[in-house]
């Protein structure tokens, strides 16, 4: 957030907790000290058992309002996107979803991203984590999404939250990024070619 911030101070964000469902915590604020208050003075997180993914574009119906699009969002832009980021850190808990209305009006609009973090264990026969990072893959229906993940690795971790600096307008797709650093002295002939895969035990 401190990041955006510095980039342009009229972004604004919002907060959603996660539980066994969506809950609205705090409205959009362009102070994102803001958001790191209520994010201190949270307690731990009780385990759940089942998670409502649809949840999550319910409530983001309910408090957000979307730019109407008026022209062609690729010559003329719009006065602001809505973004969301989820993070998501459960290894044992496989979300459900179900397309919902919400899902649909928001997805539709050219002005809606949904990009994903998932923050997991080690994967192993004792979690589930390559089913949910499946699950999330699957809220991406348009292919503008950025889906990420890491486990114990605080470099990566660092790595991957910087990719969701850029503007979802301005980006590419993510099969066709490309964060190598190019050695003058030789081309560049690779890059990525889809999102990181949670690896196999």
């Amino acid at each position: 957030m401190n990041s955006k911030h510095l980039i342009d101070a009229r972004h604004e964000f919002a907060l959603v907790y996660l539980q066994d469902a969506a809950f609205w915590m705090s409205d959009f604020t362009s102070e994102p000290s803001k958001i790191v208050t209520i994010l201190e003075d949270m307690s731990s997180c009780v385990p759940t058992s089942s998670f409502d993914m649809s949840s999550i574009f319910e409530v983001i119906q309910q408090n957000v309002r979307l730019p109407s699009v008026r022209s062609n969002p690729h010559v003329i832009p719009p006065p602001y996107i809505v973004r969301t980021i989820l993070l998501y850190g459960r290894s044992h808990c496989i979300p459900t979803f179900s397309t919902t209305k919400a899902q649909l009006e928001l997805t539709s609009s050219p002005y809606f991203f949904m990009d994903a973090y998932y923050l997991h264990q080690v994967p192993s026969d004792e979690n589930k984590c390559e089913a949910i990072f499946d699950v999330l893959c699957s809220l991406d229906r348009t292919g503008l999404s950025y889906v990420n993940e890491v486990s114990r690795n605080p470099t990566k971790l660092y790595d991957c939250m910087a990719q969701f600096l850029p503007h979802p307008l301005q980006r590419p797709i993510q099969r066709h990024a490309c964060y190598d650093i190019e050695d003058q002295a030789t081309p560049l002939t690779s890059c990525t070619s889809g999102p990181p895969a949670v690896p196999t035990s």
